[in-house]
């Protein structure tokens, strides 16, 4: 154990037990300044000032009164000390902290500092500083009836201003030290959502949270709160206030405006009540955009103007047209000198680094929830006490002076440590059991109140009551509502059935948060668009002619690359059209889409104030049977549906068959041919369809040589509208096994009704069509063994070999061919179903993060949300 700590597996005395002792002294000193508070609250009788101080309002409340000037604020301290010495503010800012350490942590501190450092103390002890008025404290002043509680945790710059002699009161009684029961979830959203559910609007006055400040769990349950409407008792400082952040990063990015993107300048859209869709994320700020917003208008006037503007005409603009900023930034901001002064890039990054790294604490609330920093919190006034994490982020901070030893200071840490964790009348601690797969490592000074090692929550003296239900109720603490079932009503896109077949968080991602539109995304929805556009009207098109559609699809191109990337994207959008107008002029379209026709934006045909009214193109459909819904590229005939692919190289048909039968839950799942195929089944019943990916780019030779599409620009999945079985008991389906020499030379000697027999009689299974291997399959054996009844020739076994393999592999796309039966959709159709209602239970509860492989979070749109939960 650390010396200084044999008292410390007894408990600390309550905030209660502490005013009785105290109660007759005339002055009580603490060095914890929410002890001191609540010993305030509950001295009975007049009083004049405060009964119960720390050491440090001794100080101010003694500088009030003998000091000749006012002690300095922060800002006006490091800058005075700065110009003394002709130091940079920073670097003399970063001198002050290690001088206090100093002060703090050994009476002798010359010998601990640098040069700088001891001239920098020298000037800080010279100016009306706490640091100064403490060192020097006039202890006569003080009353001779004197009480001070717990001086073994008061560090040296709170021991120069206790008197010689004074009444010492101990924090802990000689009783056993006991834990606060423990309660065990499996992720960070169960802990939070746990938390919240305990905060109602009867019982926020009386709960403390006690968090790593620093922590995933104290961002998220402020949020939560806030955004459920508590009022959440926090202390801040300057730098974590929403307007003064914003502030900053506007005046940050009007430095960068010619630079800047419509994501950089995002995070002022709700001070300006400003709304511009998520998908011109990646747009140039000064890109015309669809319908720009008179306001996001404005917005960009002001960054063009505020490198013209002072900071004090900045903080005017702000506080007319967005909010009032605390006026903590103002006096900082006249403090500095920098209120008349212009903005520039020099004495910005000057305020900035003042702004963000100054202790300048703001006023906080004096009702609601209190959220309280682990890191420095010893005594919390509140009956309800939560204590969420422990783990080992909860360590407290050692001095950044160079200490022979620190065992006294860490003795002290696991002192105050047990003193936070008896708080409040009730109280439990809430952990994850699990971060990232690996088990969450308690905070070290669990193995040093309880004398040994402490590797993870399962230890026994946790006894962790795990949940997975919400948390029991306690006294004052409100039971959370239980939560009913969900019908969810909403069809599946492909693409949001895809994100829930491979993970559940990324579908939920995917309603929740949109994402902004890639470059590739962009030159394939304007080569889209183009191609609606020529469906529409053929003769404009042809009349303009291809270069200037090229360079039109360049111009919006060029709104969210860099100009090289747009010159670079002529020649392939020049491709492009070529291509796609080709492909179009060689179908016969036949009648008209039975499907609705609703209309999706066009910026090509806005820009040209046409409407891109084809009725055979961007098709909407919506499943009568079926929750699923989308949009056909294009719709020929009402038997073939066409979806054009603007990436180079076409997927294998053998990936593109395993990745539409999600019931194998391969690493990927594209489950568009089986859904759009579902759906038109339901208008083109008992008809033989087809479902083709048109890829413009896949042939570059034959655009260039000004050649039509080829083979390799398609790749088609048919749909028999008979089960599998159903289509081998066919006559016709022995012809479309005989495409290789060696299948046409074995039907030839074994005969047709030889082998229609057995597949009439025998048809392979559903794992022998797809799971089992081929040179481990029972129901090629089993042909092979009925082949060889009817024939013994040498060369037969192989031959039956090859032929059963050529089936199997047709059926799972090896062989350059999709082909999909009624006995698939109505597989997909049963999955979509179970996978809708699915969708209605997570709703119920929470949805679960889980890949199919670590593959869907490498390319997860939504990783930077999620994936550190995980690997």
């Amino acid at each position: 154990m650390w010396s200084g700590t044999d008292d410390v597996m007894t408990a600390p005395k309550t905030i209660d037990e502490l005013y009785e002792e105290c109660r007759n002294f005339e002055m009580v000193v603490t060095n914890d300044t929410a002890l001191a508070r609540a010993l305030n609250r509950k001295k009975e009788g007049p009083m004049v000032g405060r009964w119960a101080v720390t050491p440090r309002q001794l100080a101010i409340n003694h500088a009030a009164m003998h000091v000749d000037e006012p002690l300095c604020s922060e800002a006006e301290l490091i800058k005075r000390i700065a110009h003394s010495l002709g130091l940079p503010l920073a670097y003399s800012h970063q001198c002050v902290l290690r001088v206090r350490d100093a002060l703090r942590y050994a009476r002798s501190v010359r010998g601990l500092l640098t040069s700088d450092e001891r001239r920098v103390h020298d000037v800080l002890v010279g100016l009306p500083s706490l640091e100064a008025v403490m060192m020097s404290f006039d202890h006569s002043v003080l009353p001779a009836s004197l009480c001070v509680i717990g001086d073994e945790l008061f560090d040296a710059l709170d021991l120069r201003v206790l008197p010689p002699s004074y009444a010492s009161v101990s924090v802990f009684k000689d009783v056993p030290f006991t834990l606060p029961p423990f309660f065990g979830t499996g992720s960070h959203e169960e802990v939070v959502r746990y938390v919240c559910d305990h905060v109602t609007s009867d019982n926020q006055d009386d709960i403390a949270i006690v968090v790593d400040k620093g922590s995933a769990y104290h961002s998220s349950i402020l949020s939560v709160l806030q955004q459920r409407g508590f009022t959440v008792n926090l202390a801040m400082q300057l730098n974590e206030h929403l307007m003064v952040r914003t502030l900053h990063g506007l005046i940050g990015a009007a430095l960068e405006y010619p630079r800047l993107r419509v994501s950089d300048v995002r995070p002022f859209f709700g001070m300006f009540n400003i709304d511009v869709p998520l998908k011109y994320d990646n747009y140039h700020v000064n890109a015309v955009l669809p319908d720009p917003s008179p306001r996001y208008e404005r917005l960009k006037e002001l960054l063009s103007k505020i490198p013209n503007m002072t900071y004090g005409d900045v903080m005017l603009h702000i506080s007319e047209n967005a909010g009032t900023l605390p006026e903590e930034l103002n006096d900082t901001i006249r403090t500095l000198g920098f209120y008349d002064a212009p903005v520039t890039r020099r004495s910005f990054e000057e305020l900035s680094y003042c702004i963000m790294n100054f202790d300048i604490a703001l006023q906080r609330p004096q009702h609601g929830v209190v959220l309280t920093n682990a890191h420095n919190s010893m005594y919390v006034d509140r009956p309800i006490c939560i204590f969420i994490g422990l783990d080992a982020e909860w360590r407290r901070r050692l001095p950044s002076i160079p200490l022979n030893d620190t065992h006294e200071i860490q003795a002290t840490h696991v002192k105050e440590f047990q003193i936070l964790l008896t708080q409040g009348e009730v109280s439990r601690a809430i952990v994850a059991l699990r971060k990232n797969g690996d088990v969450v490592m308690p905070c070290q000074y669990f193995s040093l109140v309880l004398e040994g090692p402490v590797e993870d929550f399962f230890h026994p003296t946790f006894d962790i009551n795990r949940v997975t239900v919400p948390l029991p109720s306690v006294e004052r603490i409100h039971a959370p509502i239980a939560i009913e079932a969900t019908e969810w009503d909403g069809p599946f896109s492909q693409s949001s059935l895809n994100r829930f077949m491979e993970c559940p968080k990324r579908f939920e991602y995917g309603c929740l948060v949109s994402t902004a539109e890639a470059p590739a995304m962009m030159k394939g929805r304007l080569v889209h668009e183009f191609a609606e556009l020529y469906l529409s009207h053929p003769a404009l098109v042809s009349e303009r002619g291809d270069r200037y559609f090229a360079s039109v699809l360049t111009e919006e191109y060029a709104k969210l690359v860099t100009d090289e990337q747009a010159s670079l994207a002529v020649s392939s959008f020049l491709i492009g059209i070529r291509m796609m107008r080709a492909y179009l002029d060689s179908l016969e379209l036949g009648e008209p889409p039975r499907f609705e026709k609703r209309p999706k934006g066009n910026a090509i045909a806005r820009r040209l104030g046409v409407d891109a009214s084809t009725p055979y193109g961007e098709v909407r459909f919506t499943s009568s049977n079926h929750p699923v819904m989308g949009y056909i590229d294009l719709l020929v005939n009402n038997d073939r549906i066409v979806d054009y692919k603007t990436g180079a190289r076409p997927k294998s048909t053998k990936k593109i068959m395993r990745e539409l039968h999600p019931w194998l839950q391969r690493d990927r799942v594209d489950v568009q041919p089986v859904l759009y195929l579902l759906a038109l089944c339901e208008q083109t019943p008992n008809t033989e369809l087809t479902f083709t990916y048109f890829h413009p780019y896949a042939d570059i030779e034959r655009a260039i040589e000004d050649e039509p599409p080829s083979e390799k620009n398609c790749v088609a999945v048919s749909y028999v509208p008979t089960t599998f079985h159903e289509f081998l008991a066919e006559a016709r389906s022995l012809d479309t096994y005989l495409d290789t020499k060696t299948n046409q030379v074995f039907v030839e000697k074994v005969g047709r009704e030889t082998i229609m027999s057995f597949l009439k009689t025998c048809p392979p299974t559903l794992e022998d069509q797809f799971l089992a291997s081929l040179d481990d399959c029972p129901w090629i054996d089993e042909f092979i063994s009925y082949i060889r009844q009817h024939n013994e020739t040498k060369t037969v076994t192989e031959k039956a070999r090859s032929f059963a393999r050529s089936i199997i592999k047709k059926r799972r796309g090896e062989n350059k061919v999709v082909r999909l039966y009624r006995d698939d959709l109505d597989m997909f159709a049963a999955i979509v179903e179970k996978r809708h209602q699915q969708v209605g239970e997570f709703m119920s509860t929470d949805f679960t993060a889980t890949p199919l492989d670590r593959k869907v979070c490498d390319s997860c749109e939504f990783a930077d949300h999620c994936i550190g939960r995980f690997w």
